[in-house]
């Protein structure tokens, strides 16, 4: 997320203490589901209320809709609501809930976000580095780039 973003959101949320639990602040952002009963009937296909905090909820859609695309949890959650049938942005709505009770638990706990890593990701940046360092060795042609490899290991962060 952006500064600018971050600071909309905090801004609009204010104090994190006023909400007890993570559906008060949605519902403060607009973003809880409605619902339509009449006598015995119950519509089974409800849209989201639009009341609430409208600076939030557009923060908190333009947030999420950028969080999947880099991180791959959301991703995941917004490919997996997407599988389900449901239209982009409906899926979407999905997704900024979930960053929505993500932001609520680290206000709550004053933690900071950490993304999940996939081992595979991971591996890839390795070999990555791997070939990046090999390349520029056999550029300086100084030493064997293996031995390099296997004696440094590759410590540096990139």
């Amino acid at each position: 997320i952006s500064y600018t973003l971050a600071a909309i959101i905090l801004a609009e949320i204010g104090d994190i203490d006023n909400f007890s639990n993570p559906s008060k602040l949605q519902a403060f952002a607009g973003l809880d589901p409605s619902t339509y009963q009449s006598g015995k009937y119950t519509a089974s296909h409800s849209t989201m209320v639009k009341r609430g905090s409208t600076y939030l909820r557009w923060a908190v859609f333009q947030a999420a809709r950028l969080v999947a695309m880099r991180d791959k949890t959301f991703a995941d959650y917004l490919a997996k609501k997407r599988s389900e049938g449901k239209h982009f942005n409906v899926a979407l709505s999905h997704v900024s809930k979930k960053l929505l009770r993500t932001i609520f638990y680290m206000l709550k706990h004053n933690e900071a976000f950490v993304p999940q890593i996939n081992p595979d990701t991971l591996y890839s940046v390795f070999l990555r580095q791997a070939s990046l360092v090999c390349f520029v060795m056999s550029l300086f042609n100084s030493q064997d780039s293996l031995q390099f490899l296997l004696k440094n290991r590759l410590t540096s962060h990139s």
